[in-house]
C-alpha cells in the first residue's frame, strides 16, 4: 500500500536517487538539454538538505510517496515570494516545481496521490493559487502536466 507524507531528513538519499532517476531519463529525451553535471548527486542532495531545513528564505514543501519502504515519488512545491501587488488578496502563490518525480515502477494513483498532497499542503500554507509545472514529457511525469487549483 502507498502511504504519501510528508519528507523527513532520512529520505534525503532515496529522493536524491529517484531525483538522479528522473534527471536521467530527461537526459535521454535531449542530452544537450538536460546534461547531466558530474557531480549531480551531491548538488542535488545538498539544495534537498537546505531547502528541507530552513536554508532558504522561500517556503518549501517535500511530500514523498513511499511503498514497503521504497520511496516511489516525490512532491515539490514552493510559496512563490512576489511583490504585493502581485500576490493578490490570497497571498503568494504555491507552486508545484518540476522536480516532482515518480518511479517508472510506482503504483498507479502514486502520482494523483503526490499530487492532492501538495496541493492541500500548499493550500494549509496559504496560497491563493496552485500552478504545476513539468518541463520534460517522461512518461512517469505526463499526469502532472496542466492541473491548475483554487481555493
Amino acid at each position: 500500500m502507498t502511504v504519501v507524507r510528508p519528507f523527513s531528513p532520512e529520505d534525503v538519499g532515496s529522493v536524491t536517487g529517484l531525483l538522479l532517476q528522473d534527471a536521467a531519463a530527461r537526459q535521454a529525451c535531449d542530452p544537450a538539454l538536460w546534461a547531466l553535471k558530474p557531480d549531480a548527486g551531491t548538488a542535488v542532495a545538498s539544495f534537498i538538505e537546505g531547502a528541507t531545513q530552513g536554508g532558504t528564505p522561500i517556503r518549501h514543501g517535500w511530500t514523498v510517496a513511499e511503498e514497503e519502504g521504497r520511496i516511489t515519488g516525490v512532491a515539490h512545491s514552493i510559496l512563490l515570494p512576489v511583490p504585493p501587488i502581485y500576490a493578490g488578496e490570497d497571498g503568494m502563490p504555491g507552486l508545484l516545481m518540476e522536480d516532482c518525480a515518480v518511479a517508472p515502477d510506482a503504483p498507479e494513483g502514486t502520482a494523483e496521490a503526490l499530487l492532492e498532497a501538495a496541493e492541500a499542503d500548499l493550500r494549509e500554507a496559504g496560497p491563493g493559487c496552485c500552478w504545476p509545472r513539468s518541463c520534460c514529457p517522461v512518461p512517469g511525469l505526463r499526469r502532472w502536466k496542466g492541473r491548475a487549483t483554487s481555493r
